[in-house]
């Protein structure tokens, strides 16, 4: 009795302490480890405490930090391709400086804003409106006036790069449905982008595409309900749910083999 009690204590005290060494192990390796991003035409390898950002097989541009999310495109309609960043700070899981880049025309910051109040957690990038300017929409995770509940938002700004000023342009506090997920992208092929969305449901997730009605936005297109859906990313300028191309069909978003 007394043996099969010392092997008990024994091996409780073998896993506690083989949980206390081997833990910080994982994570230190989790942030040693490089990690790769891919959106569009821009790869991004995050280092310890550096990250580089490589466009089509360019010379890699190395910078200080963590990075999080980001998005590509021409936001100040000068021909280049500009690149939207959501920096992080260390073990956070949400983000807190936005930075705009230029970097095929040169290395310098063309806009940077704190964001650290809001906690952004993606950022897109797209002409909602049709106006011919990008938007930026930006993901935060928070509370409304209109809806007291903390979920996940997206919000529409205008850049300003003249006053280095964010300029509101529509707050969703709100979607159909609670959020998972979202992309800006040209589904329908008539020039200007709808918001794409992840949702949830009752028993799975739906892809819903919203469309600028003037004042705000509207569901134009929808899928029918899926029992998990992998969250956006484009491949090879095709919008995808994991590996799965999202096209439209007879008005009704599905989804690839």
């Amino acid at each position: 009795m007394l043996l099969k009690y010392f092997f008990k204590i024994s091996g409780d005290i073998i896993k506690k302490y083989i949980l206390i060494f081997t833990l910080p192990l994982i994570l230190l390796l989790y942030f040693l480890i490089p990690k790769t991003v891919i959106f569009d035409d821009v790869k991004i390898i995050q280092y310890p405490g550096k990250y580089s950002i490589t466009i089509k097989d360019k010379t890699p541009i190395y910078r200080k930090g963590q990075f999080l999310t980001g998005a590509a495109g021409d936001i100040n309609g000068d021909g280049f391709l500009d690149i939207a960043l959501i920096n992080k700070k260390f073990f956070s899981n949400r983000g807190s400086t936005l930075e705009i880049l230029s970097p095929l025309k040169n290395s310098h910051t063309l806009f940077k804003r704190d964001l650290s109040q809001i906690k952004p957690w993606k950022v897109s990038l797209g002409d909602v409106t049709g106006d011919g300017v990008m938007e930026l929409a930006i993901g935060v995770e928070k509370t409304s006036p209109h809806h007291n509940i903390m979920a996940k938002r997206c919000f529409f700004y205008n850049l300003d790069f003249d006053s280095g000023k964010l300029i509101p342009r529509y707050r969703a506090s709100r979607f159909a449905r609670p959020l998972e997920d979202y992309i800006l992208y040209d589904i329908d092929k008539d020039g200007t982008c709808e918001v794409m969305s992840i949702e949830y449901t009752q028993r799975g997730k739906v892809l819903s595409a919203y469309k600028w009605s003037g004042f705000g936005f509207k569901v134009e297109y929808s899928s029918r309900e899926y029992k998990n859906l992998d969250n956006f990313q484009i491949i090879n300028s095709k919008l995808c749910t994991g590996e799965k191309e999202v096209f439209l069909e007879e008005g009704i978003l599905k989804i690839g083999g």
